[in-house]
């Protein structure tokens, strides 16, 4: 597949090409949510405007290893929206985990940026990597994880 620029693509476009699993997320306005998360989980911001951004964390970016932020208001026909008005935190059971991604320096943004919460400080794991939770303010649980150097915790 030739290069795309996803900056400019149209949203029909976009959607035809999308293979695989997508992750969609919800908030009340992607252009606060969208750079802020970009910047703290080391993402690629592709775009951003007051309705959808695109965020990746392959560089450059393929299509499919995108994710979707969505203005509230994006969804107001769509059958999920009652599902938001009921809720009472987003995102509580789900991780999102972001392989690759330094957990320790996620952690220090994540510490100095209003309404992130570290629920664990990065931790070597027994299955072979290091990572971290953290709970950003939509409620949404991000997972960054990097293989330790030998496969085995400290």
């Amino acid at each position: 597949m030739p290069d795309l620029n996803l900056k400019d693509i149209e949203a029909d476009d976009l959607g035809r090409r999308l293979k695989g699993m997508g992750v969609n997320l919800l908030c009340p306005d992607p252009l606060t949510y969208a750079p802020e998360l970009s910047r703290i989980m080391a993402l690629k911001l592709i775009r951003v405007d007051a309705f959808f951004a695109l965020l990746s964390w392959k560089s450059p970016p393929e299509i499919n290893t995108l994710i979707q932020i969505h203005a509230d208001k994006s969804y107001a026909n769509n059958p999920y929206h009652a599902c938001l008005k009921e809720a009472e935190m987003r995102g509580v059971g789900v991780e999102l985990r972001l392989f690759d991604v330094d957990p320790d320096a996620a952690v220090s943004r994540a510490e100095a940026t209003d309404g992130w919460h570290v629920l664990q400080h990065p931790v070597d794991k027994e299955h072979g990597i290091r990572e971290a939770f953290i709970l950003d303010p939509m409620g949404y649980c991000w997972v960054p994880s990097v293989p330790l150097a030998d496969g085995k915790s400290a």
